[in-house]
């Protein structure tokens, strides 16, 4: 989960799913878990399988490995910084599956460099398959550069777009009009991968 809001978490969903997915982890920022404790019993067990992640802007990213997955994460603040949402965990997560695809997925990041630049290694050290940016990325030159020169994703979905946005991409605004994006509920995408040595 990337951040608390509620167009990116309902809290009774995701108790429901983790109750009936016994296999699942989920792991999240503190704000997230502490609004499924809010409506959780008290001795819920649910809670042996989630991992709150308490990250500051600017803070190192964190690391955990979980069954075959690798799973990097550091808190980019929200779009809106510096004058709105500061107090929102918004969470960038990176996932590697057993040395295979990596998949980039930055939540309602703000579109700044001075984000990432604190961590230059980090973004470096592992380049994504696939990057979900929010749609306002391909719109701005900050985030086109985020994405071109830090990120450097093979692909990138933008997320987050508007309905009023068309479908048909020769219908869209120029910025949206050469890039990927999920437009409508339930899309997917084949993910390809690069090996280990790229």
């Amino acid at each position: 989960i990337s951040h608390y809001h509620d167009d990116h978490f309902a809290p009774q969903d995701v108790l429901d799913y983790l109750h009936n997915n016994e296999a699942v982890l989920l792991f999240a920022p503190a704000q997230a878990v502490q609004a499924l404790q809010n409506i959780a019993a008290e001795d819920d067990d649910v809670f042996q399988r989630i991992t709150p992640v308490y990250l500051e802007a600017g803070d190192t990213p964190q690391q955990f490995e979980r069954a075959n997955l690798l799973i990097e994460v550091v808190r980019i603040p929200h779009s809106g910084w510096p004058e709105r949402r500061l107090d929102v965990e918004n969470l960038a997560w990176r996932v590697t599956l057993d040395d295979g695809p990596t998949v980039l997925h930055l939540g309602d990041a703000d579109t700044r460099d001075v984000h990432y630049a604190h961590a230059p290694d980090y973004w470096r050290k592992r380049k994504p398959d696939l990057a979900f940016p929010p749609y306002w990325y391909f719109l701005s030159s900050s985030g086109r550069q985020v994405l071109e020169q830090r990120l450097q994703p093979t692909h990138a979905i933008g997320i987050h777009v508007p309905a009023s946005v068309p479908t048909d991409a020769g219908e869209r605004d120029e910025g949206l009009r050469e890039v990927d994006l999920f437009t409508k509920p339930g899309e997917t995408r084949e993910i390809g991968h690069r090996h280990n040595d790229q």
